[in-house]
């Protein structure tokens, strides 16, 4: 749970907004709200600690959901094959606005793998679309109906 302090002091931390994207068919994108220099990381974890990453077996997943959910779900999710698990870092009707963030291959943001986090990185500048490259496995987002 977050105390007073945590929630005061993540106001100075908002750094971006969604607007309708500048990008063909994307839809919504993220813009920045103000200058964010190289490196510096967008979305500080310390301000999640009222919601631990959760693992849950595809076989529940599965039993909880129509198949269309499960499709948004393997796509909102990292899957561990060790567990057979989608990790849940966040509750799937409160998505952050870093799951926003659209490809392109001339993208202004890393998103690191390993501690999920997104660096900026070049400056970018109050107003700019932020974008990631998004891995060829991960730039399917039809949903195919099977």
């Amino acid at each position: 749970m977050y105390s007073y302090n945590d929630l005061t002091s993540s106001l100075q931390d908002i750094k971006t907004c969604l607007q309708p994207s500048l990008i063909e068919g994307a839809g919504v994108g993220v813009f920045a709200l103000r200058f964010i220099k190289q490196d510096e990381v967008l979305y500080d974890k310390k301000y999640w600690n009222c919601f631990k990453n959760y693992q849950v077996h595809w076989k529940d997943v599965r039993k909880l959901v129509e198949p269309k959910i499960e499709k948004y779900i393997e796509r909102m999710c990292m899957y561990v094959p060790e567990t057979e698990s989608y990790i849940l870092d966040v509750p799937l009707n409160m998505l952050y606005t870093e799951y926003y963030i659209n490809h392109s291959h001339t993208p202004n943001l890393f998103w690191d793998r390993k501690t999920h986090e997104f660096f900026a990185i070049q400056d970018i500048e109050e107003g700019e679309e932020l974008t990631s490259y998004y891995r060829p496995d991960e730039r399917d987002w039809e949903f195919n109906e099977d």
